[in-house]
């Protein structure tokens, strides 16, 4: 009391401050799901015509005859063909994964800290404040070199006039 102490925090504008970092290990869960449901289907035809000739020429020899024939044929064709195709799929799926491991991390170590201290001007208004305000009965002392002091004077019973 009575000391002015330039340091003194003002202790209603304190807060949670990092003081330290802590190596811990966490543990991790994941779980996903997924579905899917794909349809479709698919027509396709195709026409085609074809026509060909074909020329072939033999010989053949009679055994009984001597005599040599020629045979020559000929013969020519044509086609058409008409194909057509359709199809249609139908497609479901579903997965779920789980995963489960181990991370490190740094947890911080919280301290309340001062963030403010008392400047020259509020100190000496406080001083003046507990001087000013101090109860009935009640004085500061303030010795060169020494530390203030604050003391209640002890109460004196009325006393009694002769006559």
């Amino acid at each position: 009391m009575g000391e002015l102490d330039l340091e003194e925090a003002k202790e209603v504008l304190n807060k949670p401050t990092v003081v330290d970092y802590v190596k811990t290990w966490l543990k991790n869960y994941s779980q996903s799901r997924s579905e899917s449901t794909t349809s479709g289907g698919s027509r396709s035809g195709s026409r085609g015509v074809s026509t060909g000739s074909t020329i072939s020429t033999g010989e053949s020899e009679a055994v009984s005859s001597k005599n040599e024939e020629r045979i020559t044929t000929q013969s020519s064709g044509s086609g058409y063909s008409y194909v057509t195709s359709s199809g249609e799929t139908e497609t479901e799926s579903w997965s779920r994964t789980e995963g489960e491991g181990w991370s490190e991390a740094l947890m911080p170590e919280l301290e309340e800290m001062p963030t403010q201290v008392y400047n020259l001007e509020e100190q000496v208004y406080k001083a003046m404040s507990l001087m000013v305000n101090q109860p009935m009965q009640h004085a500061i002392i303030k010795l060169p070199k020494k530390r203030t002091w604050m003391v209640k004077t002890p109460t004196i019973e009325p006393g009694y006039a002769r006559k």
